[in-house]
């Protein structure tokens, strides 16, 4: 699907495999029976609610997730979209829940949509805990038709065992005025431990109807910007291939629909800090911009074959 909607975007490339982590059996696997010239619409009319990672809160404003893309993207397949932006960028998966659950119950839907519930990063382990506690919910709740993990911190990241209380200590004295600091557990909420204590205690998550997509990325060397090259050598000591953030082991949703891992490291699949000129940032963003050295990343195409390939399933 990603290659035959890069064949029809105005995107220069080689081979569409470049854009997939060089693993033997992602590079050969098959395409599915699909055309873009017989398929042109959607099926079903979809509302995609985007989640955003961590410290999205503090860069939605100037980098918004998938920014330009989800404008194209959106126009371009008749879907609507909205991005949740009141997520707290440094609070625990459980407090952001709550959060989720009530921004979707004050959504309008409109046509008979169906949502399509997109998590990135942190966005995804936030979005589970929703997920978990509408089983639980009364029927007026609004359905899920499906959820899409991008690079999600599933199982947790060793870097977050590594850092912990003391991250998010560090990072309440940053000068972060639009995400302050809530329950100073978003980075304690992300490690290995938490996570797969979750994940044990509530498997119930994943044997309800909900079809649930994983896209996981992961990066080599000359695809990793230098702001991740100390973490890929800590991460690739732990469990091999990761995107500078997370394993691609522990970024795999349980009973999921396997998408592929993407040649790209944990921003550029979504973070378009390349679209930004330093001048059109504050001075914490022009640091992180200048080290998200290896940004660039077909996010348009990706974000139109998420939505075709999950349409088709739904």
């Amino acid at each position: 699907m990603f290659c035959e909607v890069l064949d029809h975007s105005d995107i220069k490339h080689g081979s569409c495999n470049e854009f997939f982590y060089p693993y033997e059996s992602e590079l050969s696997s098959s395409s599915i029976d699909f055309s873009l010239k017989q398929t042109q619409s959607l099926k079903n009319d979809l509302l995609v609610v985007l989640v955003p990672g961590i410290f999205g809160e503090c860069l939605i404003k100037e980098v918004p997730p998938f920014e330009k893309a989800i404008e194209v993207v959106a126009e371009r397949l008749g879907v609507r979209t909205i991005t949740l932006n009141k997520i707290s960028g440094r609070a625990s998966s459980e407090y952001n829940a709550k959060i989720i659950a009530q921004a979707i119950q004050n959504i309008s839907i409109e046509n008979n949509e169906k949502i399509v519930l997109v998590g990135y990063s942190k966005g995804v382990t936030d979005s589970l805990v929703y997920l978990n506690n509408q089983l639980s919910s009364d029927s007026k709740s609004k359905k899920i038709s499906a959820f899409v993990s991008i690079t999600g911190v599933v199982n947790g990241t060793i870097i977050a065992d590594k850092v912990g209380g003391v991250g998010d200590k560090i990072a309440s004295a940053l000068p972060l005025d639009d995400c302050p600091t809530k329950d100073q557990s978003g980075i304690p909420s992300l490690s290995v431990k938490q996570r797969m204590n979750w994940m044990e205690n509530h498997p119930e998550t994943f044997q309800t109807s909900i079809p649930m997509f994983t896209v996981a990325s992961a990066a080599t060397p000359p695809k990793m910007s230098a702001i991740f090259v100390p973490f890929e050598t800590i991460l690739n000591k732990n469990a091999g291939p990761n995107d500078g953030q997370v394993n691609v082991v522990n970024q795999m949703l349980p009973s999921s629909y396997f998408l592929g891992v993407l040649h790209a490291d944990h921003w550029a699949v979504i973070l378009p800090f390349s679209d930004k000129e330093n001048s059109d940032l504050t001075f914490l963003n022009k640091i992180v911009r200048k080290m998200a050295t290896r940004n660039e990343f077909p996010r348009e195409v990706l974000l139109e074959s998420i939505i075709r390939t999950v349409d088709l399933k739904i």
